[in-house]
């Protein structure tokens, strides 16, 4: 374990059932020049794994709302703010350009966080629950000029996750590596900054740890396998949160997180 700082987990009872409130899951695609070839390819892969992992299960594609975030020299949310599974769109529509403004994509996400989701309302609904970040890159972020190593987005990674208490911060982030040639030790610093706890280890079955704000780093090269392993077992989480929630009414547990 790399970072062992808790910015609070928040668990609180819904006043809504789970079906009425929203999950914000937000996907940061990188598709800059860097990804081209195989890497593109892992990238469309999880993508899709994604997509066919969340639908499996009727709770969880009921509760998960999705925003997608493309980012190369520009970064541009591509759907119309957050939306259902089923209405994400295709794979296909992802081709590499450009530089990797990965701190662009991040300014996009704070954005989303003020203008798509649903605040609680006092002595009323609890509004949203609290967001959920992947981030599919080969890592290197560069400047405007294309140049690596950058800290340039630093900064962006570091508001969204130390924001005040009673405004939306991110109940999860993990990164995830593209192709077989991304390197953990590049991509994990995107999620170690100060404020978050990092695991480097994947183990599917401690789906208990997601009761903590948790990053992840995941390198999966080009493997299928570990692409619908990896969401698969968020999204078992996740569905094991909702049934909890469904047979105790009890306090909220898993990825679903109340804003502190």
């Amino acid at each position: 374990m790399d970072r062992d700082i808790d910015i609070g987990n928040g668990f609180e009872d819904p006043t809504l059932a789970p079906g009425d409130r929203r999950l914000p899951v937000y996907l940061l695609l990188d598709v800059s020049t860097s990804m081209e070839g195989d890497k593109i390819v892992s990238l469309r892969n999880a993508y899709d794994y994604f997509i066919t992992e969340t639908t499996s299960d009727d709770q969880v594609a009921s509760v998960a709302h999705v925003g997608v975030i493309t980012f190369s020299t520009h970064a541009e949310m591509i759907t119309d703010g957050l939306v259902k599974v089923f209405e994400l769109p295709d794979s296909s529509n992802f081709h590499p350009e450009g530089v990797t403004r990965l701190d662009l994509a991040l300014q996009k996400v704070l954005e989303s966080f003020e203008n798509d989701l649903k605040k609680p309302v006092k002595h009323g609904t609890k509004g949203d629950w609290r967001p959920v970040i992947y981030i599919l890159t080969d890592g290197d972020p560069t400047d405007s000029e294309g140049y690596f190593p950058t800290d340039n987005w630093v900064a962006d990674r570091d508001t969204l996750i130390d924001r005040p208490r009673g405004k939306f911060k991110p109940a999860s982030m993990a990164v995830l590596g593209m192709g077989v040639n991304a390197n953990v030790d590049k991509i994990k610093p995107i999620v170690t900054g100060s404020g978050l706890k990092f695991y480097t280890e994947f183990e599917p079955g401690d789906t208990a740890q997601f009761k903590d704000v948790i990053a992840y780093a995941f390198n999966f090269g080009d493997s299928a396998a570990g692409f619908r392993q990896a969401f698969r077992w968020i999204n078992q989480s996740l569905s094991n949160s909702l049934d909890n929630l469904n047979v105790s009414g009890g306090e909220s547990t898993g990825v679903l997180q109340d804003i502190p």
